[in-house]
């Protein structure tokens, strides 16, 4: 049976993350930018902000995925059984007018970011599998990827690792999500250790610093950026 495409809204970049996204990428002053996605999927949350930003500034837009899923995520698996997840994310693509300016690379992270110079991209955003080991191999994959001064970030960074949460956090490293704190309904373990270890306290995150949308409410987002040193 020929699967169909995805077309529906699917809910993984609500508002105040992609108001937060846009104004990290506000942050990114270069023409013709070099941007490269890890975790793309339907194409169609981040892509769709990256793509406004390549497409103003004539830049290009790699995005990497497997388009096979995360094995932690069973909604994965279940979109894949019924839809083309692939071709979903191009058609995604082609309506936003992209189709020019992205290049997809079918294959896992780390295998991707051997086909890029060190210091050679402008930004990465990170938002592949969420398993600690994952996150971990992708940052520490890409992060000489990205000139000086350019921009490493990555989403679903809800808290910092604390000794009141280490414990919790660790043990549920390789799953996807836990029930999280009062600001959000989930957390993302095993990202939250990652940029912890990788990091420490040098990245900026979004769950304390909030953005203000036109509309005037004011909240938190899931992302997490540092500039490259």
């Amino acid at each position: 049976m020929m699967k169909v495409l995805y077309l529906k809204d699917y809910p993984s970049f609500g508002d105040f993350d992609q108001a937060c996204f846009r104004n990290i990428l506000a942050e990114l002053t270069v023409d013709s930018p070099t941007i490269v996605e890890v975790g793309s999927w339907l194409g169609s949350g981040s892509t769709q902000i990256l793509i406004e930003h390549v497409k103003r500034f004539r830049g290009r837009l790699h995005c990497v995925d497997t388009w096979e899923g995360s094995s932690s995520v069973p909604e994965h698996a279940e979109l894949l059984a019924t839809y083309d997840v692939y071709e979903s994310f191009w058609e995604n693509v082609r309506r936003a007018g992209g189709a020019d300016r992205v290049e997809a690379h079918r294959m896992p992270s780390t295998i991707a970011a051997a086909c890029f110079a060190d210091r050679s991209v402008d930004m990465v955003f990170i938002d592949a599998d969420h398993a600690y080991d994952c996150v971990r191999a992708d940052i520490l994959a890409w992060r000489r990827k990205v000139r000086l001064g350019g921009i490493l970030c990555g989403h679903d960074c809800e808290t910092r690792v604390t000794e009141a949460n280490r414990d919790l956090l660790w043990k549920a490293r390789n799953g996807d999500h836990i029930p999280g704190g009062p600001l959000f309904r989930d957390w993302h373990p095993g990202v939250i250790l990652a940029v912890d270890e990788v990091f420490g306290g040098a990245a900026r995150l979004w769950a304390e610093k909030g953005v203000t949308l036109p509309d005037g409410r004011h909240g938190p987002g899931t992302l997490w950026d540092l500039t490259s040193t």
